[in-house]
């Protein structure tokens, strides 16, 4: 059962995580705000988020998330599903404690579809964005927390690389933060946080 629901909160956070994606990322290239761009469902929060909200363990992007799946020192982990897939998931890290377990994901995109993105990007620019979803599940053998991160960085010129070039100056984005309530005290909450950058002072 318990597995059951990881499934789902996974769907549920891709499914989120994608739409409010998409959302963040236009904002973030036409300079629109995200909160004005569209009208939300009846009990469904979205705002801006200060910079320091980001860190709050309830909704926050995971400072320690590698950009682009690449962990400094052991490289690309094993992923779960096939190379021929979109989004590239490893082993989830499973923390028990007492009344709740803590189940955390850090999904990336694989090369051929991170390559296939920055060859789109004009030379001297990147984009980059971290995300974060909270999914918590009540239960009668205590509370479940999903928490799936993400973090890709893109940069132009057809370049894959994990680091942002010393000469580039961010230029717009701003973090978005959605929060929907749940039944039985559950909550589903995403954050993203898109930033463009380009070369030059």
């Amino acid at each position: 059962m318990r597995h059951l629901l990881i499934r789902r909160g996974v769907r549920l956070g891709v499914l989120g995580a994608g739409a409010i994606a998409v959302a963040a990322i236009g904002a973030a290239l036409s300079g629109v705000g995200p909160a004005a761009a569209a009208p939300t469902p009846p009990g469904v929060v979205v705002g801006l988020a200060p910079p320091a909200s980001l860190a709050d363990p309830r909704h926050g992007i995971d400072p320690a998330v590698p950009r682009n799946g690449f962990w400094p020192g052991s490289g690309y982990q094993p992923s779960l599903v096939p190379e021929g897939s979109p989004l590239q998931i490893p082993a989830p890290i499973v923390v028990p404690g007492p009344g709740a377990a803590d189940v955390r994901f850090f999904p990336y995109l694989p090369r051929w579809l991170h390559n296939g993105i920055v060859s789109r990007f004009p030379a001297r620019s990147a984009f980059e964005i971290a995300g974060a979803v909270h999914l918590t599940v009540p239960g009668s053998a205590g509370r479940l927390e999903i928490n799936p991160n993400g973090h890709c960085l893109f940069v132009g010129g057809g370049r894959s690389q994990q680091t942002l070039p010393a000469d580039f100056r961010r230029v717009g984005g701003a973090p978005v933060h959605a929060e929907v309530p749940l039944p039985s005290d559950g909550r589903f909450t995403i954050t993203v946080y898109p930033r463009v950058f380009r070369a030059g002072r």
